[in-house]
């Protein structure tokens, strides 16, 4: 019988890669998103992933429904967009979503947490980086406390040179991508981190 690891984040970049990864090697997965009836909820449905919905990360009763029963979870958070909907309590939700799921692995049994975690910057340059500093302190709470986990650590992915950063076309039919950088820049394909 093959393991179930529920996926957050299913239909996002991330998440959508390592659900269409863990799928491929008979894994099953339960599938978490806000949209259900998504077409990219509905291409994971249609490999064999249980969709479960998930509106609002900051419902415990939500979280612990999504992970019963789960062998090993997937979390990845987005503090992006819970800075578009208030930028001022971004940092703390992050954190405390993260804690929360790391909370219920632990008291539901769950073998294994990968987490998307990032770097703390303030504690190793003493500078803060909000963005990256509230996923530090998930993967350190999760260590602290003993939660059986991973921090998975993704560079930049390439896949976005076809979307965010796109070149731009000139007047001369040349392309432009501005990319500011002086040292070389770590890259993966979202695939291949999946």
């Amino acid at each position: 019988m093959s393991k179930l690891i529920t996926v957050f984040g299913a239909t996002g970049q991330q998440g959508g890669a390592v659900s269409r990864a863990l799928l491929a090697k008979g894994y099953k997965v339960r599938a978490v998103t806000r949209s259900p009836d998504s077409p990219k909820a509905k291409e994971l449905q249609a490999k064999g992933a249980e969709l479960v919905q998930v509106k609002n990360m900051d419902d415990v009763a939500s979280l612990e429904a999504a992970i019963k029963g789960a062998y090993g979870v997937f979390l990845v958070t987005n503090y992006w967009g819970m800075f578009a909907e208030n930028p001022v309590t971004a940092y703390d939700r992050e954190i405390a979503q993260g804690k929360a799921a790391g909370d219920l692995c632990k008291k539901l049994g769950v073998k294994h947490l990968v987490y998307s975690g990032l770097e703390y910057v303030k504690e190793i340059i003493g500078k803060p980086c909000p963005h990256l500093d509230s996923k530090g302190l998930v993967e350190k709470y999760l260590d602290e406390n003993g939660i059986p986990n991973t921090s998975a650590r993704y560079p930049f992915y390439f896949d976005n040179f076809a979307t965010m950063l796109s070149p731009q076309k000139n007047d001369d039919g040349t392309y432009t991508l501005t990319l500011p950088a002086k040292k070389a820049m770590d890259g993966v394909s979202v695939e291949d981190a999946g």
